[in-house]
């Protein structure tokens, strides 16, 4: 039994000290600490398919190069209330419907006469709602402005939230006349299977927005009714209808031929961009080397907005790169590659003093490890970025500060 205790000791100690990393030299490198540049040896800007249905807001106004063309919100079928309540079932011979209210929330302030008008839209093609919609693919879906319903209309003026984590309600009243133009286009689902209703703004030249079906904010209709029991009884009550699907369709700012020489990132247009360092010094690292420290650094050239917050994603690639020109899903003219991000390594910053310092040392050391492939990096804007927004960056050579035991 003692021997073979002292054969386990054996053991484990040359497992542990063959070809290991030992982590008090690490923590005290004794000149083990050193430094590689690493040199960009290809980049390219693309035109992606932008895709605005997932985004937690609904965008309205003409900014920056962009602008709203309108904004689609279609309801459930059903209320949230039990027992459910089909919008068909408030045309029942048993039911009086007394008004009905359509309402939205932000927390955006605003003082405009610009108006916010509201239309039913009785027929809409369901695809408009995927992600692959976009101010590029509208001939294949109607003419949704001589095909909609004028319902109603308010001002943006004097909207404004109590603080910046408080929303400011806007909303859409329904009586007398315009109520029945709202039951004859939108509940008459049996004629007008839509239920859908469209946004669009007039004369407002700055960006409102409102919280989207992907809020926990999304938009409602709240309607009151009697329901005729029998003849002695009747119940007063209402139920309310969530926003199921939404989309905004937003004409996106110009791609110039100075957007296709740098790092630009546009959401409306679909613009993200693909990085290649060359890594070869990274793999005569020895075996136990360990990476410390690496940031890729973008520094901003152009953009076309102020103020406000814009975050930044890399990540990894699934395929490497034949074509490093410029390539646009939507020139025919031009070979376009898609091209899929993988989650093996993904990260983000926001734009701080006109740069962004992403941490890439994991990256490196998965490549050094053989645990990845050097495909590159693709570089895009995060989905709380405004799609208005467009920058332009140049990039950094890279500082590597490594460890080799």
């Amino acid at each position: 039994m003692r021997k073979f205790f002292i054969n386990l000791i054996l053991l484990l100690f040359i497992s542990c000290s063959k070809d290991s990393i030992v982590y008090t030299d690490i923590e005290n490198p004794n000149n083990t600490l050193r430094t590689i540049t690493l040199t960009l040896d290809n980049q390219k800007t693309y035109q992606s398919i932008p895709s605005l249905a997932q985004n937690s807001k609904l965008f309205f106004g003409n900014e920056s190069g962009s602008d709203n063309l309108f904004s689609l919100v279609q309801f459930t079928l059903f209320s949230g209330y039990i027992p459910p309540t089909s919008f068909l079932d408030l045309l029942a011979d048993s039911i009086q419907v007394d008004s009905a209210r359509i309402f939205f929330q932000t927390l955006d302030t605003i003082n405009s006469s610009a108006k916010l008008k509201l239309f039913a839209l009785p027929v809409v093609d369901e695809t408009i709602f995927s992600d692959s919609t976009n101010f590029y693919s509208l001939s294949e879906h109607i003419d949704f402005s001589n095909s909609s319903i004028f319902l109603n209309e308010t001002t943006l003026n004097e909207i404004a939230p109590l603080d910046s984590v408080s929303y400011d309600t806007i909303s859409f009243d329904f009586k007398g006349e315009n109520l029945e133009t709202l039951k004859t286009n939108l509940f008459n689902t049996a004629i007008y299977p839509a239920r859908t209703i469209m946004l669009t703004t007039e004369n407002l030249d700055q960006l409102f927005t409102l919280e989207s079906n992907e809020s926990s904010r999304e938009p409602k209709m709240k309607v009151w009714f009697k329901a005729f029991v029998n003849d002695t009884t009747t119940v007063d009550t209402s139920i309310l209808f969530f926003a199921d699907k939404d989309i905004s369709i937003i004409s996106p700012p110009e791609i110039t031929d100075f957007d296709k020489q740098l790092i630009t990132l546009n959401g409306a247009s679909g613009l993200k961009s693909l990085i290649h360092f060359n890594l070869d010094s990274i793999s005569s690292f020895n075996r136990n080397a360990i990476i410390k420290n690496a940031n890729l650094v973008l520094n901003v050239e152009t953009r076309n907005f102020e103020d406000g917050t814009f975050s930044v994603g890399i990540s990894t690639i699934q395929d490497s790169i034949s074509n490093w020109d410029y390539t646009s899903f939507y020139e025919p003219s031009i070979d376009y590659e898609d091209y899929q991000s993988t989650n093996v390594y993904l990260n983000s910053r926001n734009i701080v003093d006109n740069k962004v310092s992403i941490p890439i040392q994991s990256y490196i050391q998965l490549f050094k490890n053989g645990a990845i492939d050097n495909n590159g990096l693709m570089i895009f804007g995060g989905s709380s970025n405004s799609p208005y927004d467009k920058v332009s960056f140049s990039v950094e050579s890279v500082e590597v500060l490594y460890v080799e035991p």
